[in-house]
């Protein structure tokens, strides 16, 4: 009855399209545009490090006990290598967080043409628009992983005592 209307998918090719019309209109809400980017991608990157460090927390305390006592655990071997594969994945993601909220001091500079700001802007809005996606999936992997590890060692103690 009513056609289908595809939604655009978010790239970012997309973004630049928005930010060149924009940036027609020779006013600042091309800048103020991409403030508002930057402060959606901190704010994501901000949850996804918080998450990050949750699962890194019950990582550790894993391994740690693991460790302490290999006993309680049919195969430590593959736990604690699937243990840092996660660790690692998810480090990864947290220096690409590093790198995200790193500030450049772009202000300790001498004033610049509104087409340079403007354009030093986007670059960076860029920049960190693929870091986040970046670190977004290596930490999708390493959650992942982390959900596949703790229902294989519950279904495995579970067989275990059923036995």
């Amino acid at each position: 009855m009513f056609g289908m209307i595809e939604k655009p998918r978010p790239t970012l090719e997309t973004d630049i399209f928005h930010f060149e019309a924009l940036s027609a209109r020779k006013d600042q809400w091309a800048i103020k545009y991409l403030y508002d980017r930057l402060g959606i991608i901190d704010s994501k990157m901000s949850s996804l490090l918080r998450v990050n460090g949750i699962i890194m927390g019950f990582v550790t305390v894993a391994v740690f006990k693991v460790v302490e006592k290999s006993d309680i655990i049919s195969w430590p071997i593959l736990f604690l290598s699937v243990c840092i594969a996660i660790f690692i994945l998810l480090a990864w993601a947290e220096i690409m967080g590093t790198r995200i909220f790193y500030l450049a001091f772009d202000r300790i500079s001498p004033d610049r043409p509104f087409d340079v700001y403007r354009d030093t802007t986007i670059q960076i809005t860029l920049k960190r628009e693929r870091q986040y996606r970046f670190a977004l999936w290596t930490s999708a992997v390493g959650m992942g992983l982390f959900i596949l590890l703790f229902m294989a060692v519950a279904m495995l103690e579970i067989y275990s005592l059923s036995v």
